[in-house]
């Protein structure tokens, strides 16, 4: 038996598994996490200080902002309000059930933040060719990666329904977004080839759409107010009868492109494709397309050690951070702006401020004078998505019958779990084991279905945590008509008051992608105006 982790929110779940899998554990917090270190001074001593700039929101985006700041020779403060730093990136080192580790000996693994663990993600873990911030950062910190397990091999459909086999084994473009190659097609079935060709053909009509997004400014795109008038789901449908060109007969390629897009190659955001407007996943197709693979490659080390090397930075550049210090009121002066933190009450003055934080937790903060309109309904329209993370250990990959992978299936999909009669049920599965390690795989349940089992807390092995100033994953989304009313305010400065989040971003929104290029663009715009106001 192992655990398997319930992540963002964290629970613990029991799973029953192979007599020869090895028994696992997932401890507490890393000991490398950041977010207790010595960059903590006494909030008194913090509270009497000013600064260049505070930074609200100790996620990547809020982290890189600072870090650039820093570099910039501005001082910065950043406050948390959970009680460590990292926002969605979180990683964990696995052991075994009676605490022993679970040693890596790879040269990878050696020094640094690896030191001789293995690590797993339990926010976000992949990165892509395209993500170039992303993967300078590593370059530059000295962060190894590794090809992705599950791109590599063969995935199991379920194409007749959910759970219903017996399933198609297709090859590895398939998972990687490619066109399957002939001579396989040649041997599937008239059924399998017909679903395959519509999936394909819809997929097709919906990058079309894609193709017309104004990434940038969504709501500038031509027909804008029709995309952003109905759900994704209706477009899968009924899209023609709405006048968008689209149209299939095939439940299979319907429920396909519902499942993919606005979960891992769309919207990103643990949301029903009920939920989400066809403007905003073709936009988010547009602004983070999958046929550019950010599924690539893993981290030696796990993706949440970014978390660990930017505060070490920060901390080296003369920056501070404080933890459980969640920011209730910020209030705006013509040259200054002060920001009050509850339990404890403290205020704390600066010349600028960066809110890096999901939209809607940005509304929880009670602004003087008040937000603009646009911006307050904004924050009131876009929810967070509801994602449930499921990783499994095992001693070794015992799912494999071949030791090379491109022989072996790394990837299950079931895309009629979203549909509205389907039983609560997992519609993915990802081989995400490293190269000549423990056997780990990656799963997910998603809106309804994870609130659902998150509501029952059913054969927990430890309480229900749910983070509090976290609000849900993987990220934001725009139901229909919040783009076209609401979406000029999300990236518009109010005064001295500037935001950053993964949401915000034009480039890999949802990805940490996305969140480095906010914290870098906030930086840059608010170290732009103090060197004006200084010169």
């Amino acid at each position: 038996m192992v655990q398997t982790a319930l992540l963002l929110p964290a629970l613990l779940l029991l799973s029953r598994l192979a007599p020869d899998a090895a028994a696992a554990r997932l401890p507490g917090q890393a000991p490398l996490r950041a977010g207790k270190g010595s960059s903590v001074e006494a909030a008194e001593e913090l509270a009497g200080s000013e600064w260049d700039v505070i930074v609200v929101g100790g996620g990547i985006a809020g982290l890189t902002a600072a870090r650039n700041l820093l570099r910039d020779g501005h001082s910065v403060l950043v406050l948390e309000a959970r009680s460590v730093l990292g926002g969605r990136a979180n990683r964990i080192a696995i052991a075994h059930a009676d605490g022993r580790p679970v040693p890596c000996t790879a040269a990878e693994c050696q020094g640094g933040l690896v030191g001789g663990k293995w690590w797993f993600d339990q926010g976000g873990q992949w990165v892509g060719p395209s993500q170039t911030r992303f993967l300078a950062m590593a370059d530059e910190y000295g962060v190894q990666r590794y090809d992705s397990t599950h791109i590599q091999g063969w995935s199991k459909v379920y194409m007749k329904g959910s759970g219903q086999g017996p399933a198609t084994i297709l090859p590895p473009e398939f998972v990687n977004g490619l066109p399957v190659p002939k001579e396989f097609l040649a041997t599937l079935s008239a059924d399998e080839l017909a679903n395959l060709e519509a999936e394909e053909a819809l997929t097709a009509k919906l990058y079309e759409v894609a193709a017309t997004v104004n990434v940038t400014h969504p709501w500038a795109t031509p027909n804008a107010e029709q995309l952003d008038s109905i759900t994704f789901s209706s477009w899968c449908e009924d899209g023609a009868t709405a006048g968008l060109d689209q149209a299939s007969d095939n439940t299979y390629a319907k429920h396909a492109v519902a499942a993919l897009y606005p979960i891992a190659g769309g919207a990103q955001g643990g949301m029903k494709p009920s939920h989400v407007s066809l403007l905003h996943v073709a936009r988010q197709m547009a602004a983070a397309p999958q046929v550019d693979m950010p599924e690539k490659w893993l981290f030696w080390g796990g993706a949440g050690q970014f978390v660990d090397l930017l505060s070490q930075e920060i901390r080296e550049l003369a920056g501070h951070w404080k933890v459980n210090a969640p920011v209730s009121d910020i209030f705006q002066a013509p040259d200054r702006v002060t920001v009050r933190t509850h339990a404890p009450d403290k205020e704390y003055s600066a010349r600028y401020v960066v809110v890096a934080m999901p939209p809607h937790l940005s509304g929880r903060i009670v602004y003087q004078p008040q937000l603009p309109r646009m911006r307050n309904q904004l924050v009131d329209r876009t929810p967070m998505g509801t994602t449930v993370k499921v990783l499994a250990f095992y001693e070794r990959p015992i799912w494999r019958t071949s030791s090379n992978i491109s022989e072996a299936v790394t990837f299950v999909l079931d895309p009629h779990a979203f549909t509205p009669s389907g039983d609560r049920s997992i519609d993915s599965v990802y081989d995400v084991s490293p190269p000549n390690g423990p056997g780990a795989l990656a799963s997910f349940l998603w809106a309804d279905d994870a609130l659902d089992l998150m509501a029952q807390r059913v054969t927990l092995l430890t309480p229900c945590s749910l983070p509090k100033f976290v609000g849900g994953a993987f990220t934001a989304y725009m139901p229909p008509g919040v783009w076209t009313s609401f979406g000029r305010a999300l990236n518009e400065p109010v005064g001295r008051i500037h935001w950053a989040g993964t949401e915000n971003s034009p480039t890999w929104p949802g990805f940490y992608e996305g969140a480095i290029f906010t914290g870098e663009e906030a930086a840059k715009m608010v170290g732009a105006l103090l060197r004006k106001e200084t010169a």
